[in-house]
């Protein structure tokens, strides 16, 4: 089997694994954690050795490849050089934040699950490949602010402002523009002063409580209660961003109703790479509340709710 080379490490392996918080053991494993010699055979084989030649030809290579060449040009390259890297690497970071490189990852990540002897679920598997995505990706943030350059500049400025881009990418596009600062117009700094001074503070997260499905007996207020719920649901979730400001996803909260509307059991699945802690808060909440009596008897609603960060 080939190596991986530097831009993945048995180290980061055992790290992506770790989303996969709740994933089941294969029937055969003792130990559902992933050890660092099992993490780096599964590795092995992810991509061929590298092809390219040259620091500016790698910037058009593989995965590997573009880090070594990004690299090389940050610490040997001319100003020449680094001029000429700069809408390249633009070009592959862009290309790293799109579906399609997740599905580059797809089957590493579907190895290393493998030789950890780790079942996760579909979910889960997405939520690893996030987790992955994004670290190639401050990687090369990091690096392109070291290599400088209209380009880069303008590109890092960019990727501070999209609040689609998670906290941990935007506040690495920050780091990566303090050495290029003189190099920014005022408004540009403006921007990036402002967006510091955001992300400086606690982190938020959107919280979307979709509609009840509601089985067995009629809950006239099934509706309005379970509207009532997303405060305390989104103060799950704030406390869950405090430990990780990355974790997203939709947990399903199945409540089964009491004849007198009290809720007898509620329990969560799915979640993505939510934590099992705001999992479990989120239930909780749940539990804790009274419905108006089902008509006909018993009663179980089922309620999505999905978090995002901001």
């Amino acid at each position: 089997m080939c190596r991986l080379g530097p831009a993945f490490s048995s180290f980061t392996l055992l790290a992506i694994l770790a989303v996969c918080v709740g994933c089941q053991p294969k029937p055969e494993a003792s130990d559902a954690r992933p050890s660092e010699t099992q993490a780096a055979d599964a590795a092995a084989s992810a991509e061929p050795a590298a092809a390219a030649s040259g620091p500016l030809a790698k910037l058009e290579g593989s995965r590997t490849d573009v880090h070594e060449g990004a690299n090389e040009i940050a610490e040997k390259g001319d100003d020449a050089t680094k001029r000429a890297a700069g809408p390249i690497l633009v070009k592959r970071i862009r290309a790293m934040r799109e579906p399609a490189f997740r599905e580059e990852l797809r089957p590493l990540i579907e190895k290393a699950n493998a030789a950890s002897n780790l079942a996760p679920t579909p979910e889960q598997v997405e939520g690893q490949l996030r987790q992955y995505q994004e670290e190639e990706v401050i990687k090369l943030v990091k690096i392109s602010g070291k290599i400088g350059g209209p380009a880069i500049g303008a590109y890092l400025v960019e990727l501070t402002q999209e609040k689609e881009a998670s906290r941990e990418v935007r506040q690495a596009a920050i780091e990566a523009l303090e050495p290029l600062r003189p190099s920014l117009d005022p408004a540009a700094v403006a921007a990036v002063d402002s967006a510091r001074a955001a992300l400086s503070g606690p982190p938020s997260g959107k919280v979307a409580v979709g509609e009840a499905s509601v089985a067995g007996g009629k809950v006239a207020d099934a509706s309005a209660v379970v509207a009532g719920m997303a405060p305390g649901f989104r103060r799950c979730f704030i406390k869950g961003l405090k430990e990780d400001p990355t974790m997203t996803g939709t947990v399903r909260i199945t409540a089964k109703i009491g004849k007198n509307g009290e809720v007898l059991e509620a329990s969560p699945s799915g979640g993505g790479t939510l934590s099992s802690a705001v999992t479990a808060c989120v239930a909780a909440r749940v539990a804790s509340a009274q419905f108006s009596a089902p008509a006909g008897g018993l009663a179980t609603i089922v309620i999505p709710v999905s978090m995002t960060p901001e």
